[in-house]
């Protein structure tokens, strides 16, 4: 099954300017294994949607890496994310999305 990967800015909504999201500039759908071609403009917020039955591992940075147990300067160590799950990722520019098996 595939991640889906959603790039868009942090939106406010009415005059309490609680945080949501804005409109979304690109999605991608990921077969895992897999990476994002795209990557994040300044500010930007990634909504990353598994429809996978089994938890896999995220990563981001320039290089992202889901199987890295530690961050270096192009990728943040993997984390997981539950299976059927939806989670925001705030991103620098540049940055790119690795998805990858739970192991």
């Amino acid at each position: 099954m595939p991640v889906k990967v959603s790039f868009m800015p942090p939106g406010f909504v009415g005059s309490l300017s609680v945080i949501g999201v804005g409109r979304c500039r690109l999605s991608e759908t990921i077969t895992v294994p897999g990476s994002t071609s795209a990557s994040a403009l300044s500010g930007e917020i990634v909504l990353v949607c598994s429809t996978e039955a089994n938890a896999v591992v995220v990563a981001h940075g320039i290089t992202p890496d889901a199987a890295a147990t530690n961050s270096t300067p192009l990728t943040t160590a993997g984390y997981a994310l539950e299976p059927l799950h939806t989670t925001a990722i705030p991103l620098v520019v540049g940055d790119r999305v690795n998805i990858k098996a739970f192991v």
